[in-house]
């Protein structure tokens, strides 16, 4: 029979045809004996005064924690009350109080939390979980109940078995005062599944759920804590909307409602609450939904219970509550209650029901076996990994696109830059935002108001995009980006709105004239990180809005985009863990200590996601200014697999090489000569007869002035110490025809304090490499040289200078816009790590001009040397030959090409098309860990540097250092092994994890 038949027909509760109330699988689960033969026990030890007494929640301030231990102590004397909650104050508090409670009561105390977004709502030295409306966005309900699942570890963690919570009302109505953000939203299906989930998450990690506010509080537009409200709802509606959460909690075998305080006309309430009206709670909750669990009044001190200004705590028991939240007028609730047991019989019997129902919620709680908090530590078990990780989940998981014209999200074409403003809060208080969007690409970042929103629209109208994070809704802030619209010219807007669901609506002209709209719905740095994620493509968005906007979005709209750039995340989301984190800490601190190296970054990055990402140490010896992630390192030869080769697979690409293409093909002046007839594979390969190097100190030193020796092993009167354990002839000096001690018009690139190059010097380096004898035997031997002769292939094939066909083709693409040869063209010296301290040619310390000599006389822009870059940029271009050639939706290289590099191996040696790769035949020779898969791909640097791929794993680790300041001399480096076991403790991590 409906719901609407019953009332309408006014059928009293007597007649209706009860349908039998499920027990709750929390009770049913237990060992039915076990748990009688205990309550029978415990009830039959007891007072009168101690079985009402079970039927009282009560709730105290805990910010004075004496003074709540002087009020538990008498209210448990007193009133001998079964349950127990605190309002504010730090969690040890809370723990030590719940401690205490149960200390002085003869049966144990339920310690109950009001905790709908976390212990935080109520302890503020917490995790702070999102507010239901941004997890009605969360499209995967098994996120939901591991939020439960970690709830209950928490709240176990302060002794808390109790939590009222979830809230299970529909939010209907937008200008619902008290609900409002409270609830998952306004789809009732949606809420129901929210409910349960996070309810069975709770139960199943042992604490008890509380569905709120019976028959549903989303409604109204007025505060029961100040008045009674009234649900001006029609019986089918009730049915339809309110009541479907309810239901479905109930027929999953959940065990906590707690009923509002409303006044419901189509439930014929009167001018009673419904907490306190029998046909509610009895008959509409218990009879037919057939909720067999415990219910819970919501606080009766509020206004919508106490209106009549009598004790309500007898009316709130039978209504049919069995937990009355501190009853108006304690003293006078109390008495009337145990009065009323007093009369025996019926009444008596009612109580004593009610009273052992407690008990078995106890004893499923595990109170018979009570334990005190242990409150050594307790804040760090809290504050854990895995919540952490559950939070970035829910925020991740919650980020909803309301609007993707075009799809300008992720946003593209990174090379004609970003620039990123925040409207509605200082700058220093979005620096997560901001400082996430500059991990993609090169940002300027602005504040935004309504003086300054149109000049900085004009002047970024070229921009790729214009994004601007959005934190209120004042009027001030609608201005401003009104005006940033309109002047925004070719530059595509995307707004990041952090504010609640429903406010949206007062930008409805502004969300209109914009390209793309992310819904973030709360300021939090997760919100902020996961945002600024999402608008790069680091993170899939999957949310979908929870309620309708006017003007703006229906409930249920969002668009799915899936994350297409490398993004942000912590390792236990990738399968490794926090012991890696610590390994890696200590081996880099001891680095830096024991003089490896002054500083380092490491990069780890699995399944798209960096989880590691840390700086160490100081960029030059002097310690003056600490390692960050935007420090530039020195590649040196990783140069060769970053730089060069990203030539290279460009210039495949577009078929202007050839990897099986003659060298003669694309150098002209080797055409007859045996340099000639090698192949750009060869190259690759490292198999061309070519030596490792040129003999660069002899072939740039006059030789007309020295006498003996150029350079000596040790000290001698006659040689100074140049570089590392090298002495140099005290009166030898740099040619002087191909290089000025000074800047000239023919010599215009600085390579050291009094040593400047041109191009007569660069072609010379090269006329070196043209003329440099090979051995007959084409064997692999790795050679500087190769590298040297496939930029100037890439060059002459191109018509492009180097650096800028990279730059334009593959790094500025990609956001790698810290990625660049000749860097102090860019940056300041202060942001680079220094290398060696050469007293020779470069008279000093080397500190943004290439290390290595050959590419330092080329100019700083060569093939084996040159690049500088930071891990986190070095990451993107791994990332995009994971993707196979794609990145951040755009095609950078084909497939086809990226695999061919990725896959193809010499059959002559351990060398991949460009790359070093496993050397299973010598693992003592290789820089690889033993545990890496064959697949595995990457490059060591002379200075400290290496990046390895692994496609099996889905994998990337980097590590750049400056192991060679002050000198490349540095037996530290290769006794600490930083760079080699590092690669070790990731693998031992993934297989640890894949244990779990």
């Amino acid at each position: 029979m409906h719901l609407r038949k019953i009332l309408l027909l006014g059928i009293s509760l007597i007649a209706v045809s009860i349908i039998t109330a499920k027990t709750p699988l929390f009770i049913s689960n237990q060992p039915q004996d076990e748990m009688d033969a205990w309550v029978d026990s415990v009830y039959n030890s007891m007072t009168p005064e101690q079985r009402v007494g079970q039927l009282i929640a009560q709730s105290f301030q805990s910010k004075d924690v004496n003074a709540a231990k002087r009020q538990i102590k008498s209210t448990v004397e007193k009133y001998h009350i079964g349950w127990a909650y605190f309002a504010n104050g730090k969690a040890e508090h809370h723990a030590e109080l719940a401690n205490y409670a149960n200390s002085i009561s003869s049966t144990p105390v339920a310690i109950a939390l009001d905790g709908e977004w976390g212990l935080s709502m109520r302890m503020p030295d917490t995790p702070r979980f999102p507010k239901n409306m941004m997890l009605g966005a969360v499209q995967d309900d098994m996120l939901i109940y591991e939020y439960g699942r970690e709830m209950a570890r928490e709240c176990k963690e302060i002794g808390v078995t109790v939590n009222f919570a979830p809230t299970a009302d529909v939010n209907s109505n937008p200008l619902n005062p008290v609900i409002g953000t409270r609830s998952f939203g306004e789809d009732a299906e949606n809420v129901a599944h929210k409910v349960v989930a996070y309810s069975r998450g709770l139960e199943d990690g042992g604490v008890l759920s509380v569905a709120k506010h019976f028959p549903g509080h989303g409604n109204t537009e007025k505060d029961s804590h100040k008045t009674l409200p009234i649900v001006d709802r029609s019986l089918a509606s009730i049915e339809s909307i309110d009541l479907v959460p309810f239901q479905t909690y109930t027929d999953a075998g959940l065990s906590g409602v707690m009923v509002g305080h409303l006044q419901i006309p189509a439930l014929k309430t009167g001018n009673n609450p419904t907490s306190l009206t029998p046909s509610v709670v009895t008959g509409l909750l218990k009879q037919r939904l057939g909720f067999g669990g415990l219910v819970f009044t919501d606080a009766l001190t509020m206004q919508g219970a106490r209106k009549s200004g009598n004790p309500n705590g007898l009316r709130a028991f039978l209504a049919g509550a069995d937990v009355l939240l501190e009853p108006y007028n304690l003293e006078k609730s109390f008495n009337e209650l145990l009065d009323y047991y007093n009369q025996g019989g019926d009444k008596q019997k009612s109580i004593e029901l009610t009273c052992k129902k407690v008990l078995r919620y106890k004893y499923a709680l595990g109170l018979n076996n009570y334990k005190p908090v242990n409150i050594d530590g307790m804040m760090e078990r809290i504050n854990s990994r895995h919540a952490q990780l559950v939070l970035r989940k829910l925020y991740a998981a919650a980020m909803t696109i309301v609007k993707n014209d075009g799809d300008c999200l992720p946003v593209k074409h990174l090379e004609n830059k970003v620039s990123v403003a925040v409207a509605g809060e200082k700058v220093d208080d979005a620096k997560v935002f901001t400082q996430t969007c500059a991990l993609y690409t090169d940002i300027t970042t602005h504040h935004l108001t309504e003086h300054n929103a149109e000049s900085w629209a004009e002047d970024n109208n070229n921009a790729s995009a214009l994004v601007i994070g959005v934190f209120n809704n004042n009027g001030g802030t609608k201005r401003a980006i009104a005006k940033a619209i309109a002047k925004a010219g070719k530059s595509k807007v995307v707004l990041v709105f952090f504010i609640k669901p429903y406010d949206l609506a007062d930008f409805s002209e502004e969300i209109a004239g914009s390209a793309a709209v992310i819904e973030a719905y709360e300021d939090h740095a997760f919100a902020q990180e996961y945002a600024a994620q999402v608008v790069f493509g680091g993170s899939d968005a999957s949310g979908r809005m929870p309620v309708s906007v006017a003007g703006v979005a229906k409930v249920g709209d969002g668009v799915t985009v899936m994350a297409s750039r490398l993004g942000y995340d912590v390792p236990e989301a990738v399968g490794l863990d926090q012991k890696l984190v610590e390994q890696i800490d200590s081996i880099a601190n001891l680095g830096v200590k024991a003089g490896a190296f002054p500083g380092c970054q490491v990069i780890v990055a699995r399944h798209g996601k960096i989880v590691v990402k840390k700086s160490y140490g100081y960029t030059d010896n002097g310690k003056d200014d600490a390692v960050n992630g935007n420090t530039l390192y020195d590649l040196a030869s990783v140069s060769k697999a970053t730089g060069t080769l990203s030539g290279i697979m460009k210039a495949v690409d577009d078929k202007k090489l050839s990897i099986n293409g003659f060298l003669s093909d694309y150098i002209p002046q080797l055409k007859g000569s045996s340099k000639g007839v090698l192949t750009i594979r060869d190259l690759l390969f490292h198999e061309t007869g070519m030596p490792p190097s040129l003999s660069i100190y002899e072939q740039m030193t006059d030789p007309n002035s020295y006498t003996g020796a150029l350079s000596v092993g040790k000290k001698s009167a006659n040689y100074k110490r140049f570089a590392g354990g090298a002495y140099i002839n005290n009166t030898a000096h740099v040619r002087s025809d191909i290089t000025s001690p000074k800047r000239t018009d023919k010599f215009n690139v600085q390579i050291g304090k009094n040593l400047w190059v041109g191009q007569i010097t660069m072609d010379s380096v090269m006329n070196m490499i043209y003329n440099e004898r090979q051995r007959t035997n084409h064997n692999y031997v790795y050679s500087c040289l190769n590298f040297c002769l496939l930029r100037q292939a890439e060059e002459n094939v191109t018509g492009v200078r180097h650096d800028r066909y990279v730059y334009d083709n593959i790094f500025h693409r990609i956001g790698a816009f810290r990625t660049v040869y000749r860097p102090l063209d860019f940056f300041p010296e202060k942001e680079i790590a220094a290398t060696e301290l050469d007293e020779y040619f470069r008279e000093g310390y080397i500190r943004g001009v290439v290390h290595d000599e050959t590419a330092a006389f080329s100019g700083g822009i060569q093939g084996n040397a040159g690049l500088f870059s930071n891990a986190n940029d070095l990451a993107k271009l791994c990332q995009m030959w994971l993707f196979g050639g794609m990145y951040g939706g755009e095609r950078i290289l084909s497939q086809s090409t990226v695999n061919t590099f990725l896959t193809m191996r010499s059959l002559n040696s351990h060398r991949g098309l460009g790359f070093d790769k496993p050397n299973f035949k010598h693992p003592s020779y290789s820089s690889i860990t033993d545990a890496a898969s064959a697949e595995v791909v990457g490059h060591t640097g002379f200075t400290g540097t290496s990046f390895w791929v692994d496609p099996k794993e889905d994998l990337i680790y980097i590590f750049l250092s400056n192991r060679v300041c002050p000198s490349r001399n540095n037996p530290a480096f290769s006794k600490i092994g930083a760079r080699y076991n590092i690669f070790d403790y990731i693998y031992d991590s993934i297989k640890r994890n894949a244990k779990q």
